[in-house]
């Protein structure tokens, strides 16, 4: 009988208490936002309590459910977690039902939110006195009486990387940690490095590396410099270093001032030792061919003070002297073409677009596992993320990853599967006169027809006939006089009775039909053989098999049983029925014949498994992928085709399909400076203003003022500085000579005034 207890203004503190919890120590992985449920009881487990259920709805709709058998004590608290992703942090609506001999005995509900950046358990527990109580719509049962539903963050625990368990043992002892307690719940959890087997796989620590692991170089929170200047930190045999941005050095040996030296500069020209002085002042090169002092600036380069550079490629003097390209954090700068950006320190990432916050996410977290925007995802299990690939930390209550696939989580219900229950691996046996069942997690029996298991012994499966007169119909009821027979049949039932009616002839203390009865057929004490994936028949007083479901007697003899799966490709449904769609890859599941995988250059677009995959890739409206059309005509396009899979255009003269979408055809005209002669090929030509031109080629409109094109070749610009050029001092082709020095633009004596 359900009772309604009126709501406890004492209750209200008693249910979810709060712990003080110590630090989860240290991390190479951004903190989650996270929810753990934890639930536990004080009912004897499994004498009052077998089974528990918790449900998590989070404020977007998503769903957490898990389910499982509490065979023994161990098996607490039982735990399912939620990770906050994006959008609102609550309400997450939690529903938690206990359950003894398949019927609900107490129910649990809460309303919580996410706090953010934090991992908290939310603790419920299965009170003995709540069993059977019901409370109004917004309240629920806890021990003391019925409290709100509603869950604030005061009433909840930082997560420490265990939960303590009662014993859920004899009554009265409950307490935490009592004496039959057999030692603290592992609970999975993403492995962190802080000396505990956080993901309870047995090991500690195993996904950090002290040797190269920036965050925990040498030992756990042994952490590396943040983002020094100019430069990335790095472990090396478990000591930090620092591993300069390409143009820099470590000249001061400072750590905290990182890469401070510029390997362009004339002071530090290629080395911290090296100083450009007169007769060769100036600093010249790049990162990548290095540097060298010169007294003046090859065709090319630009004088940037005392450098000569690469505007075009140069950080330092991006476009023009003194443009300093500046980036966030975990980043370097780069310039190419003349335009700033930055690429990123290995295992970061530019995850919200905005240069100012340099690469500001580590490629670590489970939101961006590898790359930006890579969320881990895997059903019924915990996610973790390790050297930017997606892992498996563990699975959920009641699931397991039987399969050893990370792709598809923990796949396996663990609570029902006959071949994996409550394990991986452990497989409920047929037996007897039975099929296999897998309950909560535990194996067990479902009798045939007319059978009973009355010793309670699986190994000899449902052993009682209840035909016979010491189980008359069910276990513990005998035949004895003066109705000492069994009489009746499984579809009607059975009774004692005095004496047998005919047809039914005695056989022992039953009543049967040696016609029908597989037990005595032709005759009393003739018993069926039985056979593999098969139950034996009697018919006609002949002996003869029923198949199990999914097999069949496909060789047409008895003494092999059903031999034949019928979800094998070879017999899929049916004997004879083979698996193999055309221009695929068959798969037979539950007897049917699918399509597992289709053939190269073909595609399954009907989803008919009957003719296979029916579909060319080279269609051109199925080009690739069902559905994808290839434009009959588009701009400035010759003809469209659709080649390996892929839209093909061939554009008409003097344009180009640059974008890469045959929807708009060969959209660019391949006559501008941006795209000339082909897409992306820009006229970049230095000290000069360029064309493109009919040709499709980069042209000298004009140079600039002290630049003169002398050797006639557009790929290298107006290359001939006229201020300071020996061969071309002035104009083109005025050669100073031995002696002479070309200054401003004229030879003369050295040195240039």
């Amino acid at each position: 009988m359900s009772r309604l207890v009126p709501p406890s203004a004492a209750a209200i503190a008693l249910v979810f208490p709060v712990f003080l919890a110590a630090p989860t120590g240290c991390s190479s992985e951004a903190a989650r936002t996270e929810i753990i449920v934890a639930v536990d009881t004080d009912l004897s487990v499994p004498d009052e309590l077998d089974g528990v259920r918790i449900d998590m709805v989070g404020p977007q709709g998503e769903l957490r459910r898990t389910m499982g058998p509490l065979g023994t004590v161990e098996a607490l608290p039982a735990t399912v977690g939620m990770i906050h992703r994006t959008g609102p942090l609550g309400p997450i609506q939690v529903t938690i039902v206990g359950v003894a001999g398949g019927r609900d005995i107490i129910q649990r509900r809460a309303t919580v939110s996410f706090v953010e950046g934090r991992t908290m358990v939310l603790r419920v527990r299965l009170a003995r006195e709540c069993v059977d109580v019901r409370c109004t719509p917004e309240e629920t049962c806890a021990p003391g009486g019925c409290r709100a539903i509603g869950v604030d963050a005061t009433e909840l625990e930082e997560w420490t990387g265990s939960i303590d368990r009662l014993d859920a043992g004899p009554r009265g002892d409950s307490s935490v940690d009592g004496p039959i307690d057999a030692g603290d719940a592992c609970i999975p959890m993403t492995e962190e490095c802080n000396g505990v087997d956080d993901d309870c796989d047995g090991d500690t620590d195993e996904d950090f590396d002290p040797m190269t692991d920036i965050a925990n170089c040498g030992s756990c929170g042994n952490a590396c410099p943040d983002s020094p200047p100019n430069a990335a930190s790095e472990c090396s045999a478990g000591t930090c270093t620092l591993a300069c941005d390409p143009g820099f050095a470590d000249c001061d040996g400072d750590a905290a001032t990182g890469c401070e030296a510029l390997l362009s500069a004339a002071a530090t020209c290629g080395a911290c030792a090296t100083a450009c002085a007169a007769p060769a002042p100036l600093c010249q090169g790049n990162a990548a061919s290095g540097y060298s002092c010169v007294s003046s600036c090859d065709a090319g380069f630009t004088e940037c003070g005392s450098v000569c550079t690469d505007v075009q490629t140069d950080a330092q003097n991006c476009g023009t002297c003194g443009n300093v390209c500046a980036v966030g954090v975990r980043a370097a700068a780069t310039c190419e073409a003349g335009a700033c950006g930055m690429a990123c320190d290995p295992g970061f990432g530019d995850c919200d677009g905005v240069p100012d916050t340099g690469c500001e996410t580590s490629l670590t977290e489970v939101a961006h596992c590898g790359a930006c925007g890579v969320v881990c995802e895997i059903p019924s299990g915990i996610e973790s993320c390790a050297t930017g690939t997606c892992t498996l930390a563990g699975c959920d209550f009641g699931f397991g990853d039987c399969d050893a696939d990370t792709t598809n989580g923990c796949e396996t219900d663990v609570t029902s599967s006959t071949a994996d229950c409550g394990t991986c691996g452990t497989v409920c046996s047929a037996a007897p006169n039975s099929a296999p069942l897998c309950t909560m997690g535990g194996c067990a029996l479902s009798c045939d027809p007319g059978f009973g298991d009355c010793d309670g012994a699986r190994m000899n499966g449902c052993e009682s006939p209840f035909s016979d007169a010491a189980t008359c119909g069910s276990c513990g009821i005998s035949c004895l006089e003066p109705t000492p027979i069994c009489n009746g049949s499984t579809a009607s039932g059975f009774t004692c009775v005095e004496t047998c009616t005919a047809p039914s002839v005695v056989c022992g203390t039953a009543c049967t039909s040696t016609e029908t009865d597989a037990l005595n057929c032709g005759a009393c004490g003739t018993t069926c053989p039985a056979a593999p994936q098969a139950s034996p028949t009697c018919a006609g007083s002949a002996c003869g098999i029923a198949c199990d479901p999914g097999f069949d007697d496909c060789n047409a003899s008895t003494a092999d049983g059903c031999e034949g799966d019928l979800a094998t490709a070879a017999d899929c449904g049916a004997c004879g029925a083979t698996c193999a769609p055309t221009h695929a890859t068959g798969a037979c599941g539950a007897g049917t014949c699918a399509v597992a995988s289709c053939d190269a250059d073909w595609l399954d677009c009907d989803g008919d498994p009957a003719n296979g995959c029916e579909t060319s890739r080279s269609s051109m409206d199925d080009c690739g992928a069902c559905g994808a059309v290839c434009p009959t005509r588009t701009a400035h396009t010759t003809s469209v085709s659709c080649t390996a899979g892929t839209c093909s255009l061939v554009c008409s003269d003097s344009y180009g399909n640059c974008n890469g979408d045959p929807l708009d055809g060969c959209e660019v005209r391949l006559r501008s400076v941006t795209d000339c002669g082909s897409c992306g090929n820009a006229c970049l030509l230095a000290n000069a203003t360029p064309k493109c031109s009919s040709r499709g080629t980069c042209e000298v409109v004009s140079c600039d003022p002290g630049f003169d094109d002398c050797d006639g070749s557009p790929t290298n610009g107006c290359e001939a500085d006229l201020d300071r050029s020996q061969i071309d001092c002035g104009v083109c082709g005025n050669d100073c000579g031995g002696g002479m020095q070309c200054c401003s633009g004229v030879c003369t004596s050295p040195p240039c005034l």
